[in-house]
């Protein structure tokens, strides 16, 4: 399993990795809003948000899928409760992605199924210990299937 430290760390294997805040790096290229990510920061979530900090209060990111890593023994981060807080606070809405082996094998079976049937009240998400959140800008629509099964905010 990955994950970033500060620096060291207890693994036999590790290297510098340069990084840069990304509303930063979004204001270089010119990009005013990003319409749909998604990420995963192998633990450095809180980090990543902090580089994030101005574009979340003006929505700049629209729509985001977070996979939060799990916590390891001895590590002191904020928990999903507090990051989730946080994300709530700046008024975003989020809802939880079912991502347990019963709802995959059935994305298998039926992988042009609509969605919505993945997304769960965010409370769900605080009892996953691997938990893969999606949250919206408070102005987006909540999503529906779109034309070609691109997923689109309803009433576009």
């Amino acid at each position: 399993m990955s994950r970033l430290v500060e620096s060291g760390g207890a693994s036999s294997l590790t290297f510098p990795v340069r990084s840069q805040r990304l509303d930063s790096l979004l204001d270089e290229a010119g990009l005013d809003q990003l319409i749909c990510s998604k990420w995963t920061w192998e633990g450095a979530e809180h980090l990543a948000l902090a580089g994030m900090e101005d574009g979340l209060k003006r929505f700049r990111y629209r729509c985001i899928l977070l996979e939060l890593h799990p916590l390891h023994p001895g590590e002191t981060r904020p928990t999903l409760r507090e990051i989730a807080g946080l994300m709530l606070a700046k008024g975003y809405k989020g809802w939880a992605l079912d991502f347990s082996s019963a709802t995959t094998a059935r994305a298998k079976l039926q992988p042009l199924r609509d969605f919505r049937t993945f997304l769960c009240p965010l409370d769900h998400a605080f009892s996953d210990p691997w938990p893969h959140t999606v949250w919206l800008a408070p102005d987006v629509p909540d999503f529906q299937l779109g034309i070609g099964n691109v997923i689109e905010p309803a009433n576009s």
